[in-house]
C-alpha cells in the first residue's frame, strides 16, 4: 500500500473511532444534565478532566507516548518498552498515593477512591491503546474508542436510571466501561503476551523517560493556553462576555477533531518515512494538503457563521459570530504546530517540544492581559491565534534540520489575508454578502488547487 494511501486509510479509521465515541458521548450531555444536578455534573465533569489533561501526564510522566514512538521504532524490541513503560506507570502510581492522607483532609475525600482507581484505569487505556497503534492494529484502536462510549451509555443507564445511584452511579459506569475497554485493549493488542518484568532494566527506563519528561510540561502549558483566556475574559469582562466565547469556541473545536483525527495517523506514517529517500517530499505534499484543506473549511464557515448563529443560537448569542473566523485561524495555526511537533517526536527531540511551548504559552499569557483589557473578546480571540502561530513559526524552522519541508508562504498569507477579509466585509450587512463570500471562497479553493489535486492524484495512482 502506497504511504499517502495508508495515510488516508489511517485517517478514516481514526476518524470512525473518534467521531463515533464523541457523537455518543455528546448525546450523553442532555442525560446526565436530566438526571445529575448541576453540582453533580460538575463535580464530575471536573474530575474526569482533571485526571486526563493534568493529573495523569504528570503521575506516569506521559510514558504512554513514548510507548508509540519506541513501539513504531524496529530497533526497539517491543516487549520492552511496554514492559518498562508499565514499571514506570506503575511506580508512578505508588508516588501518587503518597498524597493519599493529604487529599482524605480536604473536601474532595468522599469521591477520593474514584479518583484513584480512574487514574489507574486512564492509564492503562492511554497505554494499551497507544501500544496497539504501534503495532499497527489501528482497527482495534478506532473499535475501542466506540465501545468504550457504549460501555459508559449502557452502564450510566443501569446506575443512574434503574438504580437511581447519582454521583456514585457515574463514577460506578465510568470504572465498569473503562475495565472493559482496557481489558478488550490488553488483549486485543497482545500486551497479554509481551509483558514480563525480565524486559525491564534501568537503561530502558532511562531512554523512555528522556522522551517523555519534556511531554508533561508541554500538555499542561498546552491545556493552560486553550483555557487560560476563558479565565482572564471571566475576571476581566464577566461571566455574560465568557459564554459568548465559549460559544464562539464550540465551532473551531469542529476543525480541532479533524486535525486531532488527522495527527493520529500522521505520526504512524511519519515514523515509518523516517528513512525514507523521499521523505521531503512526502512531508512537504502532505503539509500542503493539510493547510489547503483547513483554509478551504475555515472559509466555507466563515461564510456561512451568521445563517448558522441565527439558525443555531438565540439573539443573546448572535453577536459572537465575528469571534469564529478568528479562533478558527488560532486553530490552524495549532494544527500547524501539532504537524511540526510530529518532526520532534520522529527524532526523538522532544525537549524542543517543550521549549516552544513554554515560548507560546509566555507570549499567550502577556498577550492575553493587554489583548483582552483593551479589546475584550476579540483580544482573546488574536492572543491565541498570535500565539500558536508563534509556535507553529518555532517548530517549522527548529525542525528544518530534521525534515526541511518546503512551505509556499502564497499559499498561507494569502489565505490568512482572504479569511481576515471574508470577516471584515460581514460587517456589512448587503444583500449580495452571500455571493461576495461564495466569491472569496472560490478564490480560497483557487490558492490551495494544486495540492488538493497533487494529492488526489497521489491517492488514486
Amino acid at each position: 500500500m502506497g504511504n499517502y494511501k495508508k495515510l488516508l486509510n489511517n485517517s478514516i479509521l481514526f476518524a470512525i473511532g473518534n467521531f463515533g465515541s464523541k457523537f455518543i458521548t455528546f448525546l450523553l450531555v442532555p442525560f446526565y444534565a436530566h438526571y445529575l444536578s448541576a453540582e453533580q455534573f460538575g463535580i464530575s465533569d471536573t474530575m474526569l478532566t482533571t485526571i486526563t489533561n493534568l493529573i495523569a501526564p504528570v503521575v506516569f510522566l506521559s510514558i504512554y507516548d513514548a510507548v508509540l514512538r519506541f513501539g513504531l521504532d524496529s530497533s526497539y524490541d517491543k516487549e520492552k518498552v511496554i514492559s518498562n513503560s508499565i514499571f514506570i506507570g506503575i511506580f508512578g502510581f505508588c508516588i501518587a498515593l503518597v498524597f493519599l492522607p493529604i487529599l482524605m483532609l480536604t473536601s474532595f475525600k468522599i469521591y477520593i477512591h474514584y479518583f484513584y482507581i480512574l487514574l489507574a484505569l486512564a492509564f492503562f487505556q492511554n497505554l494499551f491503546g497507544q501500544y496497539a497503534r504501534s503495532k499497527g492494529k489501528v482497527q482495534l484502536f478506532s473499535l475501542n474508542g466506540i465501545l468504550l462510549s457504549i460501555f459508559i451509555a449502557m452502564f450510566s443507564y443501569i446506575f443512574i436510571v434503574q438504580l437511581r445511584k447519582g454521583l456514585d452511579g457515574f463514577f460506578l459506569a465510568q470504572i465498569i466501561a473503562y475495565s472493559l475497554s482496557d481489558i478488550i485493549l490488553f488483549f486485543g493488542s497482545d500486551a497479554c503476551h509481551d509483558i514480563s518484568p525480565k524486559f525491564v532494566t534501568k537503561q530502558d527506563i532511562r531512554i523512555l523517560l528522556i522522551y517523555s519528561i519534556p511531554l508533561v510540561p508541554n500538555s499542561i502549558m498546552w491545556w493552560l493556553m486553550t483555557v487560560s483566556s476563558r479565565y482572564l475574559v471571566l475576571y476581566l469582562s464577566g461571566a455574560y462576555w465568557t459564554g459568548l466565547f465559549v460559544v464562539a469556541s464550540k465551532f473551531p473545536s469542529l476543525l480541532s477533531t479533524v486535525n486531532q483525527v488527522f495527527i493520529q495517523a500522521w505520526q504512524i506514517s511519519a515514523v515509518e518515512e523516517e528513512r525514507s529517500t523521499t521523505a521531503v517530499d512526502y512531508y512537504t505534499t502532505v503539509f500542503k494538503s493539510l493547510a489547503s484543506m483547513l483554509f478551504i473549511s475555515s472559509s466555507l464557515l466563515t461564510m456561512l457563521i451568521k445563517p448558522l448563529f441565527s439558525i443555531l443560537f438565540s439573539s443573546d448569542y448572535f453577536t459572537a459570530w465575528y469571534l469564529v473566523p478568528l479562533l478558527t485561524l488560532g486553530t490552524i495555526f495549532s494544527a500547524f504546530s501539532d504537524y511540526f511537533t510530529t518532526n520532534y517526536i520522529v527524532s526523538k527531540k522532544t525537549e524542543g517540544i517543550l521549549r516552544t511551548s513554554m515560548y507560546g504559552g509566555l507570549v499567550n499569557f502577556l498577550l492575553n492581559i493587554v489583548l483582552i483589557t483593551f479589546l475584550g473578546l476579540v483580544g482573546a480571540a488574536l492572543s491565541n491565534a498570535i500565539s500558536f502561530f508563534v509556535i507553529f513559526l518555532l517548530r517549522y524552522y527548529g525542525t528544518k534540520d530534521i525534515v526541511d519541508v518546503k512551505i509556499d508562504w502564497t499559499q498561507i498569507y494569502g489565505s490568512i489575508l482572504l479569511i481576515i477579509l471574508q470577516l471584515i466585509l460581514l460587517f456589512f450587512d448587503l444583500e449580495i454578502m452571500l455571493l461576495i463570500q461564495f466569491l472569496l471562497l472560490i478564490c480560497i479553493v483557487y490558492l490551495n488547487k494544486f495540492f488538493i489535486c497533487t494529492l488526489i492524484n497521489k491517492i488514486v495512482r
